[in-house]
């Protein structure tokens, strides 16, 4: 008994769906949620499991060391390289002793000297760049199972000369240390990754959020007919329990289609190395094959509770709001008070700020308070601005005899909170998002100001640091296979105990004038400024600002090199052409076994923020997907309005014999509200965030704003050609009724 009332309540469940248009804009959007809830789920299990996967493996190759350990064992040197424009990526320079030296996980064999192992992903990004002749010969490549993710950046490399640094260590094993050991061995992967908790936050705030808005969306379109049918289940004694069945009935075929459409991105998961678009990370299959069932239970899990959610909503039922009357005079006149704070506040997130120093906490709360009270009243005040455009549009459509633009304008003028309520969630997901990036690139400040020493010195000056690997037997080599056509000097600097340093600069009396120096007459004269600019800001960046510069004349010899206070070359093309860079550090490791630090000026700086500013990156990435989730329930919203009145607008546009109506009513009630938002939050969050910008490196870009604007016109577009389809549709069936 108790069963066929169970399914005969489902029944009612799934009878009670809104008929005709109503039904397919309702599945839609029911559809969509279920789908985000469940890949909301699944993300936190595939997220989790991509960090302990990467946990489990970096304990797996963490190098056992035991100096005092005879054979079999490896010598082992970190070190570390670039590729230009990118992050530093680990290096590791190896010696085996013995026939029975252990091997970490993913290599198979210790390559011979010469020969280098790299990961397919190095391989795969230095491309252009030769890395595959950097380190000699490349032998193979490094299994899966010996690196951290599929697109780590990683090489074991055995120089002809050996491993004969003295910060050399001797590892007898890899594995079972803990992560202690694994910063120890140099590895980087864990120094570059955001904490597990943020991803976990943005997958919250970006998807699990904006579903369950959209699900109740979705749950209140066509509510009316349904609302009714559960009234009179009320009625009649049906409880709680009976009303929860009802909205499983309701609720079983959409929430079945995205829970199967999520199974399809699990088996995705579970069967390909997924790469993650904008933020160039690859998931790896086997840390998810090792989690079949969470990513099978989590998305059917989160998508029950969220069916319960509904059946909480369905229990507040509420008759749809039908009248055309405009709103009282006083919720009017607060909406007007809530625009007219809109331009105050931004003026207190532009302005507001640059009343403080950059390091005061009262920059950060100015900017804070700013930005909330933007995202507090900018609702109000696009609806309020539309409700203006609405009284013009419908006097310009009563005077130029247009229904559809006269039912428009009233419809805008008279419902300025719908109209609120509708841009809200878009306009607050903009404006954070832009906020969100902003805040990031604080952490890029060096960056950004290591990127403008870089384009003021150029391509033509390079720093070559060789010194901490290189030896004496080594050096005359390097210097005599440096490059034609480039001025050689050397730097060492002397530091004082109150952080200045005393440079020597030594060269030639032929190659000083290449950096706008005279060959001074004296053995060691002081030069207090030099000619050349360039010269101040690279020596600045090297060795920091307050300096104090000695110009020395005479030849660069390799006992310089492995001199006291750690010397380095300073190279500088005659002609003021770019150095090749990729070609110097294949030289500095043929000469002398490791690969030198060459870059230009600032670039260690600009290199060491690069992991903050592709972490940005992840911010972008659901911070599009939240935007663009939230347009869509803005417009399923605003499409289900305009359904709502379809019959009204159906019957003018029917006796008018006119499509054009339909037309009108749907691009000023649908399509311009959404475009409207669209701009005017990215130009205001542009705008709000430049106090920031001007103390971090600016990563609000032109494609970043591009991006907002394009999604913001497509779905408005896509979704008032909707609302069209609709009236038309609603035109072609009306019939009088005699109402």
């Amino acid at each position: 008994m108790a069963r066929g009332l169970t399914s005969q309540l489902i029944a009612v469940g799934r009878s009670v769906q809104p008929r005709g248009e109503a039904r397919r804009l309702r599945t839609v959007a029911l559809v969509l949620a279920y789908f985000l809830l469940a890949v909301s789920g699944l993300t936190a299990v595939a997220v989790h499991e991509a960090y302990a996967g990467k946990a489990a493996r970096a304990a797996d190759r963490a190098p056992v060391v035991d100096n005092a350990a005879a054979d079999p064992g490896v010598r082992w040197l970190p070190g570390a390289d670039e590729l230009t424009g990118s992050r530093q990526y680990a290096v590791f320079y190896i010696e085996p002793s013995g026939s029975e030296a252990p091997l970490p996980p993913g290599v198979a064999a210790w390559p011979g000297p010469g020969e280098v192992l790299m990961s397919p992903a190095l391989l795969e990004a230095g491309a252009g760049e030769g890395i595959s002749q950097r380190f000699g010969e490349v032998v193979g490549t490094i299994g899966l199972d010996g690196l951290a993710d599929p697109g780590e950046w990683l090489a074991y490399v055995h120089p002809s000369q050996g491993v004969h640094n003295e910060g050399a260590a001797f590892v007898v094993d890899f594995g079972g240390v803990g992560q202690a050991a694994e910063t120890a061995g140099g590895f980087m992967f864990s120094q570059h990754d955001r904490p597990e908790w943020t991803l976990h936050v943005l997958n919250v705030l970006a998807v699990l959020l904006p579903g369950t808005i959209l699900l109740v969306i979705g749950s209140r379109i066509g509510a009316h007919h349904r609302d009714r049918r559960v009234m009179l289940l009320t009625v009649l004694g049906a409880g709680r329990w009976d009303r929860l069945r009802v909205v499983i009935g309701e609720m079983l075929v959409p929430s079945a289609i995205g829970v199967v459409a999520a199974m399809g991105v699990s088996a995705w998961l579970l069967s390909h190395q997924v790469r993650l678009p904008g933020v160039d990370y690859v998931l790896s299959a086997e840390d998810m094959r090792g989690a079949v069932w969470p990513l099978i239970l989590a998305p059917v899990g989160v998508v029950a509770a969220a069916i319960f959610i509904a059946a909480l909503l369905s229990f507040r039922a509420s008759a749809a709001l039908n009248s055309t009357r405009p709103i009282p005079k006083e919720k009017r006149d607060s909406m007007r008070l809530w625009a007219a704070l809109c331009p105050v506040m931004v003026l207190i997130a532009v302005w507001g700020p640059g009343r403080f120093p950059d390091t005061s906490v009262w920059f950060t709360l100015a900017s804070w308070i700013g930005t909330a009270g933007v995202v507090v009243t900018l609702p109000a005040a696009i609806a309020m601005f539309l409700a203006w455009v609405g009284k013009w549009i419908a006097h310009n459509g009563r005077a130029g005899g247009r229904a559809g633009q006269l039912v428009a304008g009233r419809l805008l003028s008279a419902h300025p909170r719908p109209m609120a309520r509708m841009v809200a969630a878009v306009a607050t997901a903009i404006l954070l998002l832009l906020q969100v990036v902003a805040w990031q690139g604080i952490f890029g400040h060096q960056a950004r100001q290591a990127s403008t020493v870089v384009e003021q010195t150029g391509p033509g000056m390079v720093v070559f640091d060789p010194s901490s690997h290189i030896r004496p037997d080594d050096a005359d080599g390097l210097l005599r296979r440096l490059p034609t056509g480039v001025s050689v000097f050397t730097l060492s600097a002397e530091r004082g105990g109150d952080g200045s340093a005393k440079v020597q600069l030594t060269g030639t009396c032929d190659d000083l004038p290449t950096i706008g120096i005279n060959c001074p007459t004296d053995s060691a004269s002081q030069a207090p400024t030099t000619p050349d600019s360039r010269l101040d800001v690279a020596l600045a960046w090297t060795f920091g600002p307050a300096l104090d510069v000695d110009i020395v004349p005479g030849p660069v010899l390799g006992d310089s090199l492995t001199g006291e206070n750690d010397p380095i070359l300073l190279l500088v093309d005659r002609d003021d052409a770019a150095i090749d860079i990729p070609a110097l550090k294949e030289l500095s490791y043929r000469t002398t076994g490791h690969i030198a630090q060459i870059q230009i000026p600032g670039t260690a700086w600009l290199t060491g923020g690069i992991p903050n500013l592709e972490q940005a990156r992840w911010s972008t990435l659901y911070g599009a997907i939240a935007i663009t989730v939230l347009l869509i329930a803005a417009g399923l919203s605003a499409t289900a309005e305009h359904h709502r009145r379809g019959r009204a607008l159906a019957l003018l546009s029917a006796l008018t014999d006119n499509h054009r109506t339909n037309l009108t009513t749907a691009t000023w009630l649908v399509g311009v509200p959404l475009t409207v938002t669209g701009i005017v939050a990215t130009l205001l969050g542009t705008w709000i965030a430049q106090p920031i910008n001007t103390i971090g490196a600016s990563l609000i870009t032109p494609t970043l704003i591009t991006g907002c604007l394009v999604t913001t016109t497509v779905i408005a577009v896509a979704m008032s050609t909707w609302a069209v389809i609709l009236s038309n549709h609603h035109q072609r069936r009306w019939t009088p009724d005699g109402s």
